[in-house]
């Protein structure tokens, strides 16, 4: 994978807030800093859709309704197909 270079605008917050942590030495450059934050970002975005995973598993797990098998259900789809096909 390679680099790609960009040219980015922000807000004096975020700008002052990156060069604070390049001064501390927290991170060597700017480029590393933006680098871990866009990381960071990805690492919570997956979390939240692994979060949303775990919720819809845990309703369906917890849901009282009968299981059903998988001929069950296909049967069950091909009726409300005829019947909606008319």
């Amino acid at each position: 994978m390679g680099d790609r270079r960009l040219n980015i605008t922000l807000p004096d917050e975020a700008a002052e807030a990156i060069a604070a942590r390049v001064a501390s030495g927290h991170y060597a450059s700017e480029d590393e800093a933006i680098l871990a934050a866009i990381r960071a970002l990805l690492r919570e975005e997956d979390e939240h859709r692994l979060d949303v995973i775990r919720r819809r598993m845990e309703r369906s797990l917890e849901d009282p309704r009968p299981n059903l098998r998988s001929d069950e259900v296909r049967s069950h789809l091909d009726a409300l197909y005829i019947r909606h096909k008319g």
